[in-house]
């Protein structure tokens, strides 16, 4: 036993309230163990602890909690899209300044202003684009509060945060909102598309990908990741069966086809064994 420190408190007189901290280190078979007892004036242990430390902790260090993990559900569900991809971004811009000067756009709209744009410009856009789907549509008191709403209202499939609208134009934040911005401007173009007099499919591929790819849409924007991916599994399957057929199909024909020009090599032999006959008799003047 040795004596560690001597400790004093100020809750009382000097001499009563003096405590000698008595340390006792001992190694055990499995690991080190550490013991203090709390002693007063007369030397009576009044408290003891024993904590065990692994070999490589030091006596003296206390553990450390370990930091929060934050699980990415937090935030809801993760963009696939590369929203930090310069390329991806210039695309967006070009996709948005495109619809909105088809559409009547009567401001200004540069690649540069969507670059990094102020909370002005892009309610001006975003009051714009939203008035395609509802002509009265008004910001509130609160535009932070609106845009959420309105992109959950349309479904938009991943989460737009209140604090992203703070400061719209950050490196940070700026990306989410453009590739949101750029989702609405493509389902708007999907909806005039939808519009149009439907056009005629005669590719059996192409119809099944339209099928697959409208429910799976549906899917996609409910959050039923696993029923997207085995709808696409079962688009790949069968796209490979019916390929398989046709390739059946293909064999057959080439074989026929093969059959067919032999016939017509034969029939052709024969038309030239003849033809001096025919020709002799044609050309025999008359008596």
């Amino acid at each position: 036993m040795k004596e560690a420190r001597l400790a004093s408190f100020d809750g009382g007189a000097a001499a009563s309230n003096l405590r000698t901290l008595h340390h006792d280190g001992r190694d055990k078979s499995d690991g080190a163990y550490e013991t203090n007892f709390i002693l007063d004036r007369n030397c009576t242990q009044k408290t003891s602890s024993m904590v065990r430390l692994s070999n490589t902790t030091k006596p003296c260090s206390l553990p450390r909690r370990p930091a929060p993990q934050i699980s990415s559900t937090c935030h809801g569900r993760l963009d696939p899209r590369p929203i930090s991809d310069q390329a991806f971004l210039n695309s967006c811009a070009r996709q948005l300044i495109s619809y909105m000067t088809a559409h009547g756009y009567a401001a200004v709209l540069s690649p540069t202003t969507l670059m990094a744009p102020s909370s002005k410009e892009f309610a001006s856009v975003a009051i714009f684009l939203f008035r395609q789907a509802d002509g009265n549509f008004k910001f509130g008191a609160k535009t932070e509060d609106d845009v959420p709403t309105f992109f959950k209202q349309l479904r938009h499939p991943f989460q737009i945060s209140k604090c992203t609208l703070y400061a719209v134009g950050s490196l940070h934040t700026w990306p989410a909102l453009l590739s949101a911005l750029t989702w609405l401007v493509q389902l708007y173009l999907y909806e005039e598309e939808a519009k149009c007099p439907a056009k005629e499919v005669h590719d059996r591929t192409d119809v099944l990908f339209i099928t697959c790819a409208s429910c799976a849409y549906q899917h996609f924007l409910r959050g039923d990741d696993i029923i997207c991916n085995n709808l696409e599994h079962e688009f790949v399957s069968t796209v490979y069966r019916s390929l398989s057929e046709e390739h059946t199909k293909l064999r057959v024909l080439e074989q026929e086809n093969a059959e067919l020009d032999g016939l017509l090599k034969l029939m052709l032999k024969e038309c030239e064994i003849r033809t001096p006959v025919h020709k002799e008799k044609v050309l025999r003047p008359a008596s």
